[in-house]
């Protein structure tokens, strides 16, 4: 079987010994209302009335010799044709008044066509898939391929907290009070860290989902920052699917100590039993932490970030954008230890 262009396909064969091969197209279903045609002559069914009911029961419907088969030629949509390089000796069987079977006659080396009529094709420009999954082909979603091994979106903060949520803990947040989680200058790459401060109950910085490959192990790995020797960082992984060992409250989870205030880096290991996983950060006691990397493998290699990265910035603390309100909005622009803003 090979594809060709615009829905169509080719079967061929080439037989060795002495007996041929001779295809038998077989339509089911509502082959009846959809109508075949062989060569522009529609099929004459008999009427139902001659069948018995009995399962196997066998009426001749025509024969001749035919270079098309075209099932519901009214339907382009439902439409499909087997098309044979020569006009070739065929019969039609209709069995019980369910099936109609057609006996083409065989030939130790021969081909056909089949021509799916109105189809869809693969669009050239549509996005690969990410681990296996087609994201765009499913939802039409558009989901970057990662630009390096390192599969981590926005992996030292220079986009701000995108891809990141704040996942509830059992704490009430007032709005008064310095975030637990937020973007400051500093960071040990680029010019951006995610600042951790403790808070009085577990409040999760939790990334949003990325596609991993079910099966392999991968590396996480980041860097870390205290104010005081002796700080302890968690960070966990969780998966995005049900099904997975690494649920939210059981996630594959590191804990670190952090021996100085200079920055640290630090790493674990785990095999994914899923199609998507989330990280997980959180800390009792001031912390920095940038250049996270999750990549395939057992070991941590040089950290790698996007060549260019950008990050929407306007007037409101939040990035909030109101319908007829001065934004003073900024794209900016990073990569390489450069910045700049448009």
């Amino acid at each position: 079987m090979k594809a060709l262009d615009g829905g169509r396909a080719e079967l061929s064969w080439d037989c060795s010994g002495p007996d041929g091969v001779g295809p038998w197209p077989t339509f089911t279903g509502n082959y009846r209302e959809a109508g075949i045609e062989i060569d522009g002559t529609a099929v004459d069914f008999p009427d139902l009335s001659v069948f018995t009911g009995e399962r196997y029961q066998q009426v001749p419907c025509g024969s001749g010799a035919a270079s098309k088969i075209v099932c519901a030629p009214e339907s382009p949509l439902k439409s499909f044709a087997i098309e044979l390089p020569a006009p070739t000796t065929y019969s039609l069987t209709e069995f019980g008044g369910k099936d109609l079977r057609s006996s083409l006659a065989g030939s130790r080396k021969g081909s056909l066509i089949i021509d799916l009529g109105l189809s869809s094709s693969l669009d050239a420009s549509a996005p690969a898939p990410i681990a296996g999954i087609d994201f765009w082909g499913n939802d039409a979603v558009y989901v970057p391929a990662p630009s390096s091994r390192n599969i981590m979106p926005n992996p030292s903060f220079e986009q701000g907290l995108r891809y990141w949520r704040w996942r509830g803990g059992g704490a009430t947040y007032k709005p008064s009070e310095i975030p637990v989680y937020s973007v400051v200058d500093g960071g040990r790459f680029g010019g951006k860290a995610l600042a951790v401060r403790g808070y009085s109950a577990a409040q999760v910085a939790q990334s949003l989902p990325f596609a991993v490959d079910n099966g392999k192990t991968y590396t996480v790995s980041f860097y870390a920052k205290a104010e005081k020797s002796g700080t302890n960082v968690t960070v966990g992984v969780c998966s995005a699917m049900a099904g997975s060992k690494l649920t939210r409250q059981r996630a594959e989870a590191s804990h670190h100590k952090l021996e100085g205030t200079d920055w640290e880096r630090k790493s674990f290991t785990f095999t994914s039993d899923t199609r998507g996983i989330c990280l997980q950060i959180a800390g009792n006691d001031p912390v920095l932490i940038d250049g996270i990397q999750v990549e395939e493998g057992t070991l941590p290699t040089e950290f790698v970030a996007p060549p260019v990265e950008a990050a929407f910035v306007c007037s409101d603390p939040h990035n909030v954008v109101e319908s007829g309100k001065e934004i003073d909005g900024k794209l900016i622009l990073s990569g390489n230890g450069v910045e700049s803003a448009c």
